[in-house]
């Protein structure tokens, strides 16, 4: 906690799953790495070839040549840094029953397959394809006694859409119900306000949801960043002004549209903005 608070305004500085787990790996900390992709056995098979070239990466980054990637059975693994990087489904996991640690990114419920994993990959047309529920029920028959889990939002980038944000506080609560069920009502609520004002556009909803998380008045409640790395300045605008009609000074989205306007060499609204 002490050192979030230290840091919590760079992500960069931030200890996470990113940017421990491969150095955890080298000092023999973590022994196997298993990778748990979205989908089903079909979308797993479909992303085989992109998964071998993400792990062919990661051996030719370390110098090694010559290992072996194995295709058995839907699951695809490597060696590396003499531990063993495994690629599978949720189905093909196997039991694990000593000292797991258990990293969940909140985006692995709305992506339904690693071809589509790139946040912006059917922008405003992500659905779950797998439920809290089904997904906790499944971990705790693979992983039977994780000695730490940890679940990220996933929203920063647009990987996770606000709309499924609380997704993670579902899954929180049915892996352990007594600890979040009060968190998880709280955002739920919020989840429900902030869907109806996708929907409707009312003023009212948006600042309910905002009111009981200020997370929704972020600068990934909208799609317009996702529209503008992509170069198209319609949608951004339009989605940057959907915000402003409910919160006229949401800066995130004022930045948005000075942004559009730079794009578009319209200096003089850019200065507006």
């Amino acid at each position: 906690a002490i050192s979030f608070l230290h840091y919590e305004k760079d992500f960069n500085k931030q200890t996470n799953i990113g940017n421990y787990i491969y150095p955890a790996m080298e000092e023999g900390i973590v022994r196997n790495f298993y990778w748990v992709v979205p989908g089903k056995k079909k979308e797993f098979n479909k992303s085989g070839k992109t998964i071998r070239n993400i792990f062919r990466q990661i051996v030719r980054y370390e110098g090694n040549k010559g290992n072996i990637l194995e295709d058995v059975n839907g699951v695809i693994s490597a060696k590396c840094l003499g531990r063993n990087f495994i690629a599978c489904s949720l189905d093909n996991l196997p039991i694990l029953t000593k000292n797991a640690l258990l990293d969940i990114d909140t985006d692995f419920l709305v992506t339904d397959s690693v071809l589509n994993a790139e946040n912006t990959k059917n922008i405003g047309k992500r659905k779950s394809w797998i439920l809290p529920r089904d997904l906790a029920e499944t971990l705790k028959e693979k992983i039977q006694d994780p000695q730490i889990t940890t679940i990220a939002y996933s929203v920063n980038g647009g990987w996770t859409p606000m709309e499924y944000r609380h997704l993670a506080d579902e899954l929180a609560y049915y892996l352990s119900p007594s600890e979040f069920k009060g968190r998880f009502e709280k955002n739920a609520k919020a989840a429900r306000y902030f869907k109806l004002f996708n929907s409707t556009g009312k003023k009212r909803y948006y600042w309910q949801a905002a009111e009981l998380n200020p997370a929704y008045r972020m600068a990934d409640n909208n799609y317009g960043p996702l529209y503008l790395s992509l170069g198209k300045l319609t949608c951004a605008k339009n989605e940057f002004a959907r915000i402003l009609r409910a919160d006229r000074e949401n800066p995130a989205c004022l930045l948005g549209l000075g942004s559009v306007a730079l794009e578009r060499k319209e200096f003089k609204e850019a200065r507006r903005s």
